[in-house]
């Protein structure tokens, strides 16, 4: 029988999301953090409380004008601020921080 060959996770990213547990508190993880300015759900109060249970490494993005549903490209959802900036611009800025973060990042075998 072969061995099963396992993967390692180099880094995780949260999308206008945070953790709920400090598990990841003391991980060597690379660690993305983007968020909307406007998000009436995953609040930048929330986020930053959500900071303590990160690893100090935690890179942090916060798209200026952006809210929840654009991230998702889903619609209005109950309890989030309605936008500043055109839901294609919120998702570009998405996209060209996460490849400026994947960048860097080690290639698997």
């Amino acid at each position: 029988m072969q061995k099963k060959k396992q993967r390692q996770l180099d880094g995780l990213f949260f999308l206008a999301s945070y953790p709920a547990s400090d598990e990841l508190k003391s991980s060597s993880l690379n660690v993305l953090s983007i968020s909307g300015e406007k998000d009436g759900l995953a609040t930048q109060e929330k986020i930053k409380q959500s900071k303590t249970n990160l690893p100090s490494q935690t890179v942090y993005h916060e798209i200026k004008g952006g809210n929840h549903a654009q991230f998702g490209m889903y619609g209005k959802q109950k309890g989030d601020q309605p936008a500043d900036i055109p839901a294609l611009t919120q998702q570009k800025d998405i996209i060209q921080t996460m490849l400026g973060w994947l960048k860097p990042a080690k290639k698997l075998p």
